[in-house]
């Protein structure tokens, strides 16, 4: 209980100081986006086989852009989200991002869409790239240990028992 106690009360005295919230801050987002950046990759499928329920991104032609103008706007490039329900006409897919021709990204949350499969280019499929994620896991660990190190957050202080007062100060002893 104690141990616990005693952490708190150094992570309160770490939060106290608002330059200190700033950088655990900073730290903290570019550790999640190094995370969260190098962990997936999007991978071709065979075409026509089947993705329902998958995380995919949807690369439209010509035909695809143009039938999907009133739905996805103008100039719609990829489409990425989870496939609900997949027929040989439609993919019926909850949209979590879109791309455009000029490379702007657009966010969405989920929206459902039905895009023609004469509509699109390529399907790839999101799947977890190891060799990445373990190159990212690692650059975060680093930054953090650098970050601790060079704010001297890990113990380390002088020798103060009782015997030996701190050099440069004197003891008064009592009678």
């Amino acid at each position: 209980m104690f141990i616990l106690g005693a952490t708190v009360s150094f992570l309160r005295g770490l939060a106290s100081s608002s330059r200190m919230r700033r950088n655990v801050g900073r730290v903290a987002v570019a550790s999640a986006a190094l995370l969260s950046s190098g962990c997936y990759q999007y991978t071709a499928t065979e075409p026509g086989r089947p993705v329902t329920d998958q995380r995919v991104e949807l690369r439209l032609n010509d035909q695809g852009r143009v039938a999907m103008n009133r739905t996805l706007g103008p100039g719609a490039s990829t489409v990425e989200g989870r496939v609900v329900e997949q027929t040989a006409e439609w993919y019926s897919m909850a949209v979590y991002r879109l791309t455009n021709v000029r490379g702007d990204v657009f966010t969405w949350t989920g929206e459902m869409v039905n895009v023609p499969v004469d509509g699109v280019e390529m399907v790839s499929e999101r799947s977890l790239d190891k060799q990445r994620s373990v190159v990212a896991v690692a650059s975060a660990a680093g930054a953090f240990a650098v970050f601790v190190m060079s704010r001297s957050l890990i113990g380390g202080g002088r020798d103060t028992s009782p015997g030996v007062p701190p050099e440069g100060q004197s003891v008064r002893l009592l009678p």
